[in-house]
């Protein structure tokens, strides 16, 4: 019997606190709920609540995937400090992942959008933005890395794109990607997974 892959998926990057599981078997498990400010002391019963809910333990977990950024800055710390205390702690390897791939992959599974201009407000009249293209997996690819900038900045290839605007990455999505990722090995170990602010400076 093949062993099933088990994800655990963390995102704190925004005002939103998102916990998801994906196992192989594609049961996706999510608990997502808006907290401003509040996301440090939500983020553990929501893992005990996802992993309850599935019947499994932390140690069953096969990797933990987190919202890496773009998104608040104290958020995105979040996510990534309780990921890496949890891959320290189980030994367990970490997958990093965009969250306007993530927001890009939700376009996919909601609406069939399979190239998308995703952006996410910045705060000082800025967005995140990223060009996302489906690959041949059914998995929202990065054209380029992502970017900050005025909403004038953001290019948009050609009127084959769709734009959008998104609120809240879901760790459902992260999930999901992350299973590729560990799937084709593309992890990394506690001590190398960092944030991503994409701010050319903090203000």
């Amino acid at each position: 019997m093949s062993h099933m892959t088990h994800i655990l998926a963390i995102d704190t990057s925004t005002d939103a606190c998102s916990v998801g599981l994906y196992s192989s078997s594609k049961q996706l498990q999510e608990c997502f709920e808006i907290c401003p400010a509040q996301q440090s002391g939500i983020v553990l019963s929501q893992i005990n609540t996802v992993l309850e809910s599935a019947g499994l333990s932390l140690s069953q977990v096969d990797a933990i995937a987190f919202g890496q950024g773009p998104g608040s800055f104290t958020g995105v710390r979040i996510a990534a400090s309780v990921a890496q205390a949890l891959g320290f702690g189980l030994d367990k390897p970490l997958i990093p992942i965009s969250t306007l791939r993530a927001i890009a992959q939700a376009a996919f599974i909601e609406k069939g959008h399979r190239q998308v201009v995703v952006m996410l407000d910045a705060r000082l009249k800025a967005v995140y933005w990223g060009l996302y293209r489906l690959n041949a997996d059914d998995i929202m690819e990065a054209v380029q890395p992502d970017r900050v900038g005025l909403r004038a900045s953001v290019t948009i290839p050609d009127a084959s794109w769709v734009s959008m605007t998104a609120e809240y990455p879901h760790a459902r999505e992260i999930a999901r990607i992350g299973a590729y990722a560990y799937s084709k090995g593309d992890v990394v170990a506690a001590v190398d997974a960092v944030p991503v602010y994409v701010r050319d400076e903090v203000v």
